[in-house]
């Protein structure tokens, strides 16, 4: 019967066990994309439309990632504007927090990207 357990754990590891991959080995954290080694050297128009095709090639559990942590910046700043009608300097604090979506989720974005980037070929270069 332990046998048919961990079997069926490793199986399930094995197949969807995307966060165990991710963990698996350390992600370096792009601040901006010209840090992105296979950006480097281009104008910022060809970046945007580099990774916003690397994005397009997400999988489903990491895009699914970004939505969460993306849900979790934006629905505390609604919930301090909720609050504003008892008190006014919620307002300030959701527009705090507010400002954290760039800093705490683009960052994210860009790493996870990074891999679908298609490194430039010697003859795009040429």
């Amino acid at each position: 019967m332990l046998t048919n357990s961990s079997t069926i754990t490793a199986a399930t590891l094995r197949s969807g066990g995307f966060l165990l991959r991710a963990l698996s080995k350390p992600m370096k954290f792009y601040f901006s994309t010209r840090d992105i080694p296979a950006l480097q050297g281009l104008s910022l128009t060809e970046r945007v439309k580099r990774l916003d095709e690397a994005s397009k090639r997400l999988t489903v559990p990491e895009k699914t990632l970004l939505n969460v942590l993306k849900l979790l910046v934006i629905v505390p700043v609604f919930a301090l504007i909720l609050q504003t009608a008892s008190n006014w300097t919620s307002l300030l604090w959701a527009f705090v927090v507010f400002l954290l979506y760039p800093l705490v989720i683009k960052p994210i974005q860009y790493s996870i990207s990074a891999k679908y980037i298609a490194q430039p070929s010697s003859k795009e270069n040429a």
